[in-house]
């Protein structure tokens, strides 16, 4: 296997120690290997975005990543049908309604992916 290095902040650190002991992980590799499974099953999605043109999309960012995610959503807003934004522990929520040739909505979620500390929580087709 390879060996891999991952930075984290000390309270994901913690967190994530919290959820391996209440799952019952026999090591941090165990659960970072499951993790990237799990990464991997969630965003097949994303092949598929040749075949369809409509989804869901939730974001979840820190605060201070709201100008960035604003510019890329104001760049992308052909494909973005409605979108809703509110906010909950110290954090930002955006829900967008995307409809748009699949093309045009791979090119906003790869921006997205580039801006540091957003996460996509849930994407349905």
């Amino acid at each position: 296997m390879v060996v891999v290095s991952v930075s984290l902040s000390a309270k994901e650190l913690r967190d994530f120690d919290q959820v391996l002991a209440e799952m019952n992980y026999s090591s941090r590799s165990d659960a970072v290997r499951d993790a990237i499974h799990k990464f991997l099953q969630e965003h097949r999605w994303y092949h598929m975005l040749e075949h369809k043109s409509h989804f869901l999309l939730s974001l979840l960012y820190e605060e201070g990543s709201k100008h960035q995610v604003t510019e890329v959503l104001h760049r992308h807003n052909r494909v973005i049908h409605s979108s809703s934004h509110t906010h909950f522990d110290g954090r930002c929520a955006d829900q967008l309604v995307l409809l748009g040739p699949g093309a045009d909505i791979a090119a906003l979620m790869r921006e997205l992916a580039g801006v540091k500390d957003v996460r996509v929580c849930n994407c349905i087709v």
